[in-house]
């Protein structure tokens, strides 16, 4: 059955440590659950000082990122360097970059930019030398995709357009089996999220599209700049960052019914203290059940509110929801959290900072005192 509750799960509460930038915030008594935390406070997530990339002069305006084994894939928007796509490996050697020919090029908040929005890895079952590197381009208003090398293997749409096979500022992406979830409105007018089946690797034709009403025709707006979406395993739902509406929903894949909604305790909403979630993931290993929620604050006031938490989302599908830890994220080390990736095999986590001069790609790494705590709090 269908649950709505608006805001589950209770505030974590601030501790007095403090790392390389990151105000550390750890649950102490959670009556939701009636779980507590035993003895001091340890990290879950930590900043990891090791990760320095060796950005190409040039570069800048970092959009997003995603990782697979030992590649970290990160999209730039500065115009200066001739590519959109870099390539690095996870010690932060840059290895290449492409894409100046496929991703659009304009002029965007006053600036020139590429048209990179999301960057999505798609790993084929049982061999990563398939991996493919999917581009959500905001200007050109296409999917791109291309091999792990730049080897440009197809595209989705093209000019802004309400058509249920076509986009207007596609933001990210979501594989799950032979399907992949897009959000697609940020910045444009659609403000809505589809299904594609896809075959042979790449787009065959759209499943569902939702809301299906051109923008023009409705009278409410269902989403308000969709910006991020990933696949949660133990509902089987995908979750929605339903970034203007300041919260976080469950769909289903099959119907495109709102299911719930796991916004939790975030202080999400339109106040000067308060922001947007902006990127999402999930994260399930073992009993590990985790959201990822990236937050930046709102127009104008983005540096107010900058957080990145995780969540236990064991619950969700009970209307369960607690906060387990939430770092303050310092906008001179990284301004403004744009999207985020993840590393499915270890859990670290890649922050995409989009705005200038404070543009940067920082790393979340877990230590052994985090797997620690967690253990306790899930089992």
């Amino acid at each position: 059955s269908s649950w709505l509750p608006s805001h589950i799960g209770v505030r974590s509460s601030e501790q007095l440590d403090r790392a390389m930038g990151l105000r550390i915030f750890l649950p102490r008594l959670c009556v939701c659950l009636a779980v507590q935390v035993l003895g001091s406070p340890s990290i879950i997530y930590r900043l990891d000082p090791s990760w320095q990339p060796r950005f190409p002069a040039g570069t800048g305006s970092f959009a997003a990122v995603d990782v697979d084994g030992d590649r970290v894939v990160i999209g730039q928007r500065n115009t200066s360097w001739p590519d959109p796509v870099l390539v690095f490996d996870r010690a932060g050697n840059f290895l290449h970059s492409f894409g100046r020919n496929e991703v659009g090029k304009g002029v965007h908040h006053g600036v020139a930019n590429w048209g990179v929005h999301g960057i999505n890895l798609r790993v084929s079952p049982g061999s990563s030398s398939d991996t493919t590197i999917w581009v959500s381009d905001f200007l050109n208003h296409t999917i791109i995709v291309f091999t792990m090398s730049g080897k440009f293997l197809g595209m989705v749409g093209h000019g802004a357009s309400s058509d249920v096979d076509k986009f207007d500022s596609p933001a990210d992406i979501a594989f799950h089996g032979d399907s992949a979830f897009i959000v697609d409105g940020d910045g444009g007018k659609n403000m809505r999220v589809s299904r594609w089946l896809l075959k042979d690797g790449f787009f065959d034709h759209p499943v569902w599209v939702v809301p299906d009403s051109h923008p023009e025709n409705r009278t409410v707006q269902l989403f308000d700049h969709p910006h991020s979406v990933d696949w949660h395993p133990s509902t089987g739902k995908i979750i929605v960052a339903d970034r203007d509406h300041w919260r976080i929903l469950l769909m289903d894949p099959d119907t495109a019914a709102i299911s719930g909604n796991v916004t939790c305790d975030l202080d999400l909403g339109p106040g000067s203290k308060q922001g947007r979630p902006f990127g999402v993931r999930a994260w399930q290993h073992g009993k590990e059940d985790f959201l990822l929620v990236e937050v930046a604050g709102n127009e104008q006031v983005e540096t107010n509110h900058q957080m990145f938490h995780v969540l236990d989302a064991s619950g969700f599908k009970h209307g369960r929801c607690i906060v387990l830890q939430s770092l303050s994220i310092d906008p001179l080390h990284c301004h403004t959290p744009h999207l985020l990736g993840m590393d499915r095999g270890n859990g670290d986590v890649y922050l995409a900072c989009n705005q200038q001069p404070h543009s940067n790609v920082v790393r979340l790494i877990r230590d052994s005192e985090g797997k620690d705590v967690l253990r306790r709090l899930v089992h």
